[in-house]
């Protein structure tokens, strides 16, 4: 028998973050996608992209979080519906 834990365990494991950039596109300085488990079927998903910060001797490298989406998947990963709604930006 499932549990909830091996549920939810399931769907982590799922590339939800991917589907979130095939529908928003590829930011530019792109990083990556981390979907983050919230409850039930739904995950906080943040896309990262590098920043070059400039100082006189040297450039800084970081990274920040360009974009963030509270989103519900289906058992199969799939997008049922996201917090903002994600619409494409990029190619």
């Amino acid at each position: 028998m499932n549990t909830t834990a091996e549920k939810l365990e399931k769907i982590e494991k799922l590339d939800v973050g991917d589907n979130v950039i095939k529908k928003l596109g590829t930011p530019p300085n792109f990083l990556k996608a981390k979907a983050i488990p919230v409850f039930g079927n739904f995950h906080r998903v943040n896309i990262y992209i590098n920043i070059d910060a400039n100082n006189e001797e040297r450039i800084i490298k970081r990274s920040s979080i360009a974009y963030s989406y509270l989103v519900e998947v289906d058992k199969s990963g799939n997008i049922l519906d996201s917090k903002p709604e994600i619409v494409k930006l990029f190619e």
